[in-house]
């Protein structure tokens, strides 16, 4: 990195604090930038203010900007516009420390892959939500030869004009990536609606798919590059279907280079992974686990881990999947009592895993069995869409059954449909006072089977296809499968079967949730297997 000169953007109290807090081994900053015309010329701690235009004409390679400024983002569009590259060319104070120590192949520098490096490289996506110290794992990966690079988010001043059509969206590529694919979870949240909903008709729709595909696909540029000059041993994700996983998944997946996803369980201190698919939601290896392991576990054992769980079951969930400890006494004498538990409208595991379409229509499908077999049916709204919870969440599918006029005339025809939209009342109380269980793919099903409830599963899950769940792959098959799953003749929960998948899912499978859990997973990837590139892709631009 020493051919690499120094620049500071920002000639303010930021710059100056900055330049005070600069550790010499980083290199020599060798001037400031700033916008302020009127500070060209003059001088912060001993160094020239100059104009951004000297960074416009030379060799980019050559410097790397430091934004010691509030304006971030104005500042990286005005950089990307010299050709310059965010984590590659710019990032900001608090990131420069950590890409001045890597060895990206700048002109005429030798090429990494053809002389080996003394550590291994990981492209880290950090999340808040997950609950890492992102400081602790990068100074635990140091300790074991691995060095952490943070990739940059994907921002909204990052534009690329595409010959996008509404015939073509969906099928349109940008550097072999399919593009619509890689944005369509953060749509389906930002305009609060599933998949099966977006109108490209709509003006308001269609101007947020196009947004963000846009957004995406100056972010495959972007990491691209990262990607071209860092050359990474591998990557770690959350989730797998934000737009910065799904890019990096697919660039990843081409390549040929190993990548870790990572998610939250249903136990707050555990987590799920997954490095085959990439994608943690629902596409992991559980079952395998549970071969595996099946043989090899005492029921005794498992049934003790399920007592053990339940009887702490409300101190490790999180809070977006808390409900209070109050029971619905429903009369289960005249008829039997039908449970649909909700997941999230526009979540990962029910936009990407459903078999029958959206949750709205396997809800009013639901209902009107529940209607025409005179059945109680109890629709658990999930906790994280309560009111004054989440604004990306609130009210999401409450709102869309209002809205649907075929729903409304159910409810006010049927008098034993009951709907917990506010998250009054205990989901467990709910199971256990329930005859049977409907879900799409809620970990909450999970736990129905558990609590020894019959399950009706109508999305793919990690813990469905293995004989404890009654499948629907259509709709017009769920009256059917609910009448067959009431009957006791037909049960599938084995107490004891169920009890060990889940022992082997929640401690052997699942992870602690915490850094020395993370740096386990990259310590197993690192040279051990060897991923092909897909055969008669065209790779992305680039070497391999």
């Amino acid at each position: 990195m020493d051919k690499r000169k120094i620049v500071f953007f920002g000639a303010s109290g930021l710059g100056r604090t900055a330049y005070q807090q600069w550790p010499a081994s980083l290199g020599e900053v060798a001037f400031f930038i700033d916008n302020d015309a009127e500070k060209w010329g003059g001088q912060l701690m001993g160094l020239p203010i100059c104009p951004p235009e000297v960074l416009g004409g030379g060799d980019s390679g050559s410097t790397f900007v430091v934004i010691t400024s509030s304006y971030y983002d104005q500042i990286a569009t005005q950089l990307e516009s010299f050709g310059m590259v965010e984590g590659l060319h710019f990032s900001s104070l608090e990131q420069a420390s950590c890409l001045l120590s890597l060895d990206p192949r700048l002109p005429g520098d030798t090429d990494i892959a053809a002389v080996g490096r003394p550590y291994l490289l990981a492209f880290i996506v950090p999340v808040t939500w997950f609950g890492l110290d992102y400081c602790r794992l990068q100074s635990l990966c140091e300790k074991k030869k691995i060095k952490c690079f943070f990739v940059p988010p994907q921002r909204k001043s990052m534009r690329t004009v595409l010959a996008l059509t509404k015939e073509n969206f969906k099928d349109f590529q940008f550097e072999n990536i399919p593009l619509f694919s890689a944005c369509k979870y953060e749509v389906c949240i930002k305009i609060r609606r599933p998949i099966e909903a977006l109108d490209p008709d709509d003006p308001s729709h269609w101007d947020m798919i196009v947004d963000y595909m846009e957004q995406a696909a100056a972010y495959i540029s972007t990491i691209v590059s990262l990607f071209d000059s860092f050359q990474p041993d591998m990557a770690v994700v959350p989730q797998g279907h934000t737009i910065q996983s799904a890019v990096i998944r697919y660039i990843c997946v081409l390549r040929g280079i190993r990548i870790i996803s990572i998610e939250n369980s249903l136990n707050a201190k555990k987590m799920i992974w997954d490095d085959i698919s990439g994608i943690s939601v629902n596409k992991i290896s559980a079952k395998n686990f549970f071969w595996r392991f099946e043989d090899l576990v005492s029921s005794e054992k498992a049934l003790d881990y399920v007592h053990s769980y339940f009887s702490a079951v409300k101190k490790n969930k999180q809070d977006q999947h808390q409900s209070p400890d109050r029971s619905l006494i429903i009369d289960k004498k005249k008829r039997p009592t039908l449970l649909f538990l909700a997941n999230v409208l526009t979540d990962a595991s029910v936009l990407f895993n459903s078999r029958v379409g959206s949750q709205i229509d396997a809800i009013k499908q639901t209902a009107a069995v529940a209607k025409e077999r005179n059945y109680n049916l109890i629709i658990k709204i999930h906790p994280r869409e309560r009111p004054d919870h989440s604004e990306n969440y609130e009210n999401l599918t409450i709102c869309s059954l209002q809205e649907d006029q075929d729903f409304r005339q159910l409810v006010n025809s049927c008098d034993h449909l009951f709907i917990d939209d506010k998250n009054s009342y205990d989901t467990y109380s709910l199971i256990k006072n329930s005859d049977l269980c409907i879900t799409i793919s809620s970990q909450s099903g999970l736990e129905a089977m558990l609590l020894g409830k019959e399950t009706v599963l109508l999305g793919h899950t990690y813990f469905g296809g293995l004989g404890f769940t009654h499948e629907v792959q259509n709709l017009c098959d769920l009256d059917h499968t609910i009448m067959t799953a009431l009957d006791p003749k037909n049960r599938r929960i084995k107490q004891k079967d169920i009890a060990k998948f889940f022992y082997i899912f929640d401690d052997l499978f699942c992870l602690e949730k915490d850094e020395n859990s993370i740096l386990d997973l990259m310590l197993k990837s690192c040279g051990k297997i060897s991923f092909p590139v897909l055969p008669g892709a065209v790779s992305l631009t680039g070497n391999n």
